[in-house]
């Protein structure tokens, strides 16, 4: 918009284009946290806060939300003032200690390998304020290795969510259709080309098995067209059905062996997945159940076999069973001593239990190389209704509700609200869930018509500030007449623990080097080096990018973007996102020299440009030079 653009500075922007940590940022408003928010605002270069009064005013009127509290949370950090006021506009001027410009040299650099959500968690426990944290899917390589203090190893929570893994197990995949039936004179030839494909990737186990899985459908398919195939008698049809199956069987059996030669965190992932499609064609085939073309025998025989697999792959699979039983999965980078750590104020679990045995201590545990398995088993999670709500059964009419009132303050997350409900009166229930305080929830809930009882649960994100008292309400919105009765009211928080496997470093204290930089345009800028005594990260707060590149010069006669064409840039490998937005290198070089940031795309455009130019440039002249003849 106009206003940013003529500010020339970072501010607090609320638009589509903004980043994931701008979430964090507006969150940290929200529950006016003010030192994450100063931390998380420093960390992306923002020194500047926009504000315009009248969108409170409209969006009150139009939504029955009130963020005039979020301008309070804002006057009321120390380290935000007024700069100036323009008819509705507010510009607030950050100074604090933890401002970065758009190029920094951090102090401290941190590596992890995790969600890059958690970000604003690490961050807020960190003193130093020239700290960094690299983000990446990978384990760090090479000279990085330097310069790291901790790294950090987030396991995968395990369908950890309520409700998760059903949902998982139970997505739909689409069956195709197929020409080609075992009775066609061309079904041998169908089997030699998927035959020949299979043997193309018998040494690539996770592509055999996506192979093995699309063939299970179509032999699933051609049993199905073969029921229904009234040119064949009952014997042939038999005799064709009963050896699909057996085909099937040997696929799926295929992709199960398969699975034992891959990693463990593969081998679960593609357990799942044939999971996901035996529950599939479980489905596809109990509809065959009753037609006359399909025997007792064979049916019977399909029916253990899908049975008998589901049950082994639930049984032996690696998945969190219950909100109070929380499994994950990791890769350790080296063999080495580790730490885990969970972060402020998590709730902490009973047990720990790692690659099958319980551990006490949470320090210096020995860990190899490769695969490990961690088990935390909580206590199950108290109910933080009133009990006078949560033990009573009552009815509700249309435009009628009730308050669910906590016990105690809410804390932000996420909560899943579960009852039991039947309609004594009228067809579906109409509900609105909503909530009044410093939070802002509204959810429509549809109850099909039941008259025993029924369970019904669902998940909601609630953020809350630090003496936020929220009410939750229940209104029967029902358009016609409607009576429902309710029972057995529970609200719990659902957390996936924020839990780290950490490993620190005795490094020595980075010296950064002394840096100044100027910008040229949009996408080049010069950046001079002053006596840089040990490798170092450079920062660059622009949204990470693999087009952006650093060239390195060292005599400065020779700084120019044609220059840029004679020399390769920094190594890829050495590129990373910083602090879950920005980009960043590890520079190894010493001395003092400087550098070119380009954005290697813009290059591209000015060659294109110089040719289109030189190529009309040259047509001119010869049309010139033919009219003069």
């Amino acid at each position: 918009s106009l206003p940013k653009l003529s500010l020339n500075h970072s501010v607090v922007a609320n638009d589509n284009v903004s980043p994931a940590v701008i979430k964090n940022i507006y969150d940290s408003i929200y529950r006016g946290d003010g030192d994450s928010f100063l931390r998380l605002a420093g960390a992306f270069g923002i020194n500047k806060v926009l504000w315009r009064d009248d969108i409170l005013y409209n969006d009150k009127k139009t939504t029955s939300k009130n963020f005039s509290f979020q301008k309070d949370n804002i006057n009321k950090i120390k380290d935000i003032s007024l700069e100036k006021k323009i008819g509705n506009w507010s510009i607030y001027n950050i100074k604090s200690n933890y401002y970065s410009p758009i190029f920094n040299t951090p102090e401290k650099v941190d590596y992890a390998i995790s969600s890059e959500e958690l970000f604003d968690d690490l961050l807020r426990y960190e003193s130093n304020p020239k700290y960094s944290l690299i983000f990446s899917e990978a384990n760090p390589k090479g000279e990085i290795n330097k310069i790291i203090n901790k790294l950090y190893i987030q396991p995968d929570c395990i369908f950890c969510k309520d409700k998760e893994f059903e949902t998982t197990i139970l997505k739909k995949i689409d069956i195709p259709d197929v020409r080609v039936l075992s009775n066609s004179m061309f079904y041998s030839l169908k089997l030699w080309k998927e035959d020949s494909l299979s043997n193309k990737y018998k040494k690539s186990p996770a592509q055999k098995i996506d192979i093995d899985l699309t063939f299970s459908n179509k032999r699933m398919t051609e049993i199905s067209g073969l029921v229904f195939k009234d040119d064949l008698d009952i014997d042939s049809k038999t005799l064709f059905i009963d050896q699909n199956i057996d085909r099937y069987k040997l696929l799926i059996k295929d992709a199960l062996f398969e699975t034992s030669k891959l990693s463990e965190i593969e081998r679960n992932y593609y357990l799942i997945k044939i999971l996901n499609y035996l529950e599939n064609q479980k489905a596809f085939f109990f509809k065959l159940r009753f037609n006359e073309g399909l025997s007792e025998t064979s049916y019977n025989g399909m029916v253990s076999f899908l049975n008998g697999n589901v049950s082994d792959i639930r049984e032996n699979v690696w998945i969190s069973h219950s909100p109070n039983n929380k499994k994950f999965l990791f890769r350790i980078p080296s063999d080495g001593k580790y730490n885990i750590e969970f972060l402020e104020n998590e709730v902490l679990p009973e047990r720990i239990i790692l690659n099958g045995k319980e551990i006490n201590s949470l320090i210096g545990i020995e860990l190899n190389r490769g695969e490990h398995k961690l088990e935390l088993i909580y206590n199950k999670m108290d109910n933080i209704l009133e009990e006078r709500i949560s033990q009573k059964e009552f009815l509700l009419h249309n435009s009628q509700e009730i308050s669910l009132i906590p016990e105690n303050h809410i804390a932000s997350g996420k909560y899943i609200l579960s009852f039991e409900y039947r309609i004594i009166e009228g067809d579906n229930t109409k509900l609105l869930f909503y909530s009044r305080g410093n939070d802002f929830l509204k959810k429509e809930i549809d109850l099909r018509k039941e008259v025993e009882w029924k369970s019904f649960s669902f998940e909601f994100d609630t953020i809350t500030g630090k003496k936020s008292d929220i009410k939750f309400y229940l209104r029967n919105q029902s358009p016609g007449i409607n009576v429902t009765s309710f029972n057995n009211f529970n609200l719990t928080k659902i957390f996936i623990p924020k839990i780290f496997i950490t490993q620190e470093f005795k490094k020595e204290q980075i010296l950064p080097p002394a840096i100044q930089f100027k910008k040229i345009n949009p996408t080049e800028y010069v950046i001079h080096v002053e006596n840089a005594k040990n490798p170092y990260v450079l920062n660059f707060g622009e949204s990470f990018d693999r087009g952006w590149k650093v060239y390195l010069f060292k005599n400065r006669k020779s700084i120019n973007l044609l220059s840029t064409f004679l020399i390769k840039p920094l190594d890829d490998e050495n590129h990373y996102k910083i602090n879950d937005y920005a980009n960043s290198w590890f520079v190894e070089e010493k001395g003092s020299y400087d550098l070119i940031v380009l954005f290697e795309p813009q290059k591209l455009f000015y060659v294109g440009s110089t040719i289109s130019f030189v190529t009309i440039l040259s047509f001119i002249i010869l049309l010139y030079k033919y009219r003069k003849k």
